[in-house]
């Protein structure tokens, strides 16, 4: 008797076991009046389906309408930032340069100049370029870590302070004759031509701010 019930029992688990791996293929499942569940592609008369039949898949739908935009993530802490006396933001400071000159990218254009940061800001001290060898017409700076914009200044007789300009406008190669230290200062002739990337000599407007400036 338990040889039998043994037998039963494995030919029940064997049936099962092919049919699982008929399923694979079958549309539906059959269940026996003996309770074995076979997988066919229709069942038998005397048979109970337990499951409904499939139909091909249909295409794919249409892509649905985009989502609502999210709301704006929080400010992040950022980098040293230099402000006036009053706390107002100029721009962000961005790593040094050699002979401790900062870069500032301004907060109004996003604009990268070179400036060193004190009582000033002051220039770092470029050279005014021109295209003439005699130091006339239009006066450029250059500019250095591809973007970054050079900075000179012209001392102000009449307040005693110097005047920062910087490289504006479109950088631009040019062949460079002649330069002098401050806008207006003696000319030094007999350079190059050299091919120099420039952008016109523009005064650096900081009027809506109060100095002394500082970083925080």
């Amino acid at each position: 008797m338990k040889a039998q019930v043994a037998m039963r029992a494995t030919l029940l688990v064997g049936s099962m076991f092919l049919a699982s791996a008929h399923s694979l293929e079958a549309s539906v499942l059959c269940k026996k009046k003996n309770a074995v569940v076979v997988a066919r592609d229709t069942c038998k008369p005397n048979e109970v389906m337990l499951t409904t039949p499939t139909g091909p898949q249909g295409p794919a739908g249409t892509t649905g309408a985009t989502g609502a935009t999210g709301p704006q993530g929080p400010q992040g802490s950022g980098g040293p930032q230099v402000v006036d006396s009053a706390g107002h933001l100029v721009g962000a400071l961005l790593p040094g340069l050699p002979d401790d000159c900062n870069v500032l990218r301004l907060q109004g254009d996003g604009t990268a100049i070179g400036l060193h940061f004190g009582d000033g800001p002051e220039a770092c001290g470029s050279l005014f370029l021109y295209e003439t060898p005699n130091c006339t017409g239009t006066p450029y700076l250059d500019a250095f870590l591809g973007n970054v914009r050079g900075t000179g200044y012209q001392y102000d007789a009449a307040t005693g302070q110097y005047l920062v300009y910087y490289a504006n406008g479109t950088l631009l190669q040019r062949t460079i004759l002649s330069a002098s230290y401050t806008l207006g200062s003696s000319c030094q002739t007999g350079i190059g031509p050299s091919a120099v990337l420039v952008g016109q000599a523009t005064r650096l407007d900081l009027s809506g701010f109060t100095p002394p400036f500082g970083i925080r």
